[in-house]
């Protein structure tokens, strides 16, 4: 069960980043698409320090 939460993470995290990314470079959607990869960012350090 524990595996399965971080592959969660780690596709959450995920497809922040890629919602950024199009956001970003397609269609300059502003700050919200910013704070998405924030939170993706996040996401990825927590799965880092929790060792997966």
């Amino acid at each position: 069960m524990e595996e399965s939460n971080g592959s969660f993470l780690m596709v959450a995290a995920s497809n922040l980043f890629i919602m950024w990314m199009i956001g970003f470079f397609v269609y300059k959607a502003g700050h919200v698409i910013h704070v998405l990869f924030v939170v993706a960012i996040i996401l990825t350090f927590f799965r880092i320090l929790r060792g997966y």
